[in-house]
């Protein structure tokens, strides 16, 4: 079991549903379709939070 922050349990929240409404794991397109009322900031920002999130050493994608 994987014991998350707020802020973490947010970013994947954010990243199972851009994953959903992109129907892709690619992380450029997850961050155009998430909306700006969901996620803030720019596409780049996006795509650099759910990078940082994923190299996080307390998150094994893998097991996500």
């Amino acid at each position: 079991m994987i014991i998350l922050s707020s802020t973490r349990l947010n970013n994947l929240v954010t990243m199972i549903v851009g994953i959903v409404v992109s129907q892709s794991v690619i992380l450029s397109d997850i961050s155009q379709k998430l909306k700006d009322s969901f996620s803030s900031g720019t596409e780049e920002i996006k795509i650099k939070r759910l990078q940082k999130f994923l190299r996080n050493k307390l998150i094994k994608p893998e097991k996500v």
